[in-house]
C-alpha cells in the first residue's frame, strides 16, 4: 500500500480499501509508518467515504496517530472531514495531530462543524500559550480563521474578545482571513470592539470581507474604520471593500456621503478610489462618481491616484465632463496625469470599454459642445489622437 498513489486507491475502490485498512494494525510493534507513510494513508482515506471510515472504528484514530501533524495537514479535505466526523469528538479534539486535521479540512468544512465543538477546539489550541507556535505551522492561517468564521456571534463571545486577538497573532497572511465572509468577519470584530481591533495588523485582511451589509453596520464608526486601515500597503486587498463604500456612500444619487461619522474630504475618498483603482471604478453608477467628484475641491483632485482618476472620468457621463469650468477641467487633466499633446494620456491602462473622452470623439455633435473655446485653449492640441 506505501506505493501506491491516490490513481491506485481511486481504482481499487473504497471497499476494498476500507477492507485493506481495517486489517492493518495500526498500533502494533511491526507497523512501520515510513513505509505506509503519512501521504498513503492520507490518499487511502481519500478514496474511501464517510461511511466506510465510520466502519473502520477507532482504526481510524489510530492510523491518525502514528504520523505528525504536517503529514495529517497535506490529507484532503473532505478526507481529513470524515476522519474527524467518524470519531468519537473527545477522542478526536484530544489528537496529538489535531492541529493537523483541523487545518486539512479547511474553512469550508469547518463551517459544517456544529458551533460547540468549534469552541472546544478553540480553547484546546491555547492560542495564547507558550507552545502554540510549534503547532501554528500545520494548523496555518486559514485554519485559525476558518475557525472562528465557522462561529455566530454567540460562540465567538464564548471565546471571548482576548482569545479572538490571541488567534488573530497568529495569522500572517491577511488574505487567510479571506475565508471568513462578511458576516463571519463583522461578528468577530463586534465580538472583540473596534478599540481593541484597531492598529492590529490584521485589521486590514478582516475589513476587506466586509460587503454593504456591513459597511452599513459601521455606521458612525465606519469614519474611524477607514481612518485605521492601511490603504498605502493592503490598498489591493482592499479593493473590492473600497468599491462596496463608494457605492454605498453615494446610494442617493446626487447627494453626497452617507451618515458614516468623520469622514476626512478628500482623503478618504482619494484612498477608497485608489484602493477600488481605474480598471473597476468606472463600473460605479455615473450619478455616484459624479457625486464623489462634487465632494471633492478642483485643487484636491491630485490625492487621488491618476490611474483611479481617469477611470472616474472614464464612468462619467459625456454631458458631465462638457459642463465642467475651464479652471475644473484643468485640474481634473492634471490629477489623471493625461498628456494629450501627442503622448498616450492616463486612460491606456482601463480596460472594459471606451473612456467617456472616447464616448464624446465618436460623436461629433458632441464633440463639438465639448471642445469649446475654453476646453480648447486648456488642451493646446489634439485631444484624441494618440
Amino acid at each position: 500500500m506505501g506505493a501506491f498513489g491516490q490513481d491506485h486507491y481511486e481504482q481499487l475502490g473504497g471497499d476494498l480499501v476500507a477492507d485493506m485498512m481495517g486489517k492493518l494494525d495500526f498500533t502494533g510493534l511491526e507497523f512501520d509508518p515510513t513505509v505506509l507513510d503519512g501521504d498513503s494513508v492520507g490518499h487511502a482515506f481519500a478514496a474511501m467515504d464517510f461511511e466506510q471510515i465510520q466502519g473502520l472504528g477507532g482504526k481510524a484514530l489510530d492510523a491518525v496517530g502514528n504520523y505528525g501533524s504536517a503529514d495529517v495537514g497535506r490529507w484532503d479535505p473532505q478526507a481529513a472531514f470524515n476522519v474527524f466526523s467518524a470519531g468519537d469528538f473527545d477522542q478526536v479534539k484530544g489528537l496529538g495531530q489535531i492541529d493537523g486535521l483541523v487545518g486539512a479540512m479547511g474553512h469550508e468544512f469547518l463551517g459544517q462543524v456544529e458551533g460547540d465543538k468549534l469552541v472546544e477546539l478553540f480553547d484546546g489550541f491555547k492560542f495564547g500559550g507558550e507552545d502554540f507556535e510549534n503547532r501554528a505551522g500545520a494548523l496555518g492561517g486559514q485554519g485559525s480563521a476558518g475557525l472562528m468564521g465557522g462561529m455566530d456571534r454567540s460562540h465567538l463571545d464564548q471565546v471571548g474578545g482576548q482569545g479572538i486577538l490571541e488567534a488573530m497573532g497568529h495569522i500572517g497572511n491577511l488574505e487567510d482571513l479571506g475565508v471568513m465572509g462578511g458576516e463571519n468577519a463583522f461578528d468577530v470584530l463586534g465580538a472583540v470592539g473596534l478599540g481593541d481591533f484597531q492598529g492590529l495588523p490584521q485589521f486590514d485582511g478582516l475589513v476587506a470581507n466586509f460587503g454593504r451589509d456591513q459597511i452599513d453596520g459601521l455606521g458612525q464608526e465606519f469614519g474611524q474604520v477607514l481612518e485605521s486601515l492601511d490603504f498605502q500597503n493592503n490598498g489591493a486587498l482592499l479593493g473590492d471593500f473600497s468599491f462596496e463604500a463608494l457605492d454605498g456612500l453615494f446610494a442617493t444619487a446626487g447627494g453626497g456621503p452617507f451618515g458614516g461619522g468623520d469622514l476626512r474630504v478628500p482623503d478618504h475618498l482619494a484612498d477608497l478610489a485608489n484602493s477600488v483603482g481605474g480598471g473597476q471604478i468606472f463600473h460605479l453608477h455615473p450619478d455616484k462618481l459624479e457625486g464623489l467628484l462634487d465632494e471633492v475641491d478642483p485643487t484636491d483632485f491630485s490625492n487621488f491616484d491618476p490611474a483611479a482618476f481617469s477611470g472616474i472620468f472614464a464612468g462619467l457621463d459625456q454631458d458631465r465632463i462638457a459642463d465642467f469650468d475651464p479652471g475644473r477641467a484643468q485640474a481634473a487633466i492634471d490629477a489623471a496625469g493625461a498628456n494629450f499633446l501627442g503622448g498616450s494620456g492616463g486612460f491606456g491602462g482601463i480596460s472594459g470599454g471606451d473612456t467617456a473622452f472616447d464616448q464624446i470623439a465618436g460623436a461629433q455633435d458632441s464633440a463639438d459642445d465639448f471642445l469649446s473655446v475654453e476646453w480648447a485653449a486648456i488642451f493646446g492640441g489634439n485631444l484624441f489622437d494618440n
